[in-house]
């Protein structure tokens, strides 16, 4: 299964008109963020999907393990 998302970069603008599924890191977390302009501010909100990052995770090979420590290498 292809997961559509887009990979943020580090300090690029990006114009999101609904909600979006974001790649916002090297290990493929994906999470819905959704924006919206009220009052003359931003605000901003997002949540992890698990099931999506699983699959992108298993799409791109990546494993996480996580030690003892709770470091994840």
């Amino acid at each position: 299964m292809k997961i559509q998302s887009i990979q943020c970069e580090p300090g690029k603008w990006y114009r999101l008109d609904t909600p979006e599924l974001t790649e916002c890191c090297d290990c493929s977390l994906l999470h819905w963020t959704e924006y919206k302009l009220s009052n003359g501010r931003i605000f901003w909100r997002s949540k992890v999907d698990r099931k999506a990052t699983a699959a992108k995770r298993k799409e791109n090979g990546i494993k996480i393990i996580r030690g003892s420590n709770g470091n994840e290498s």
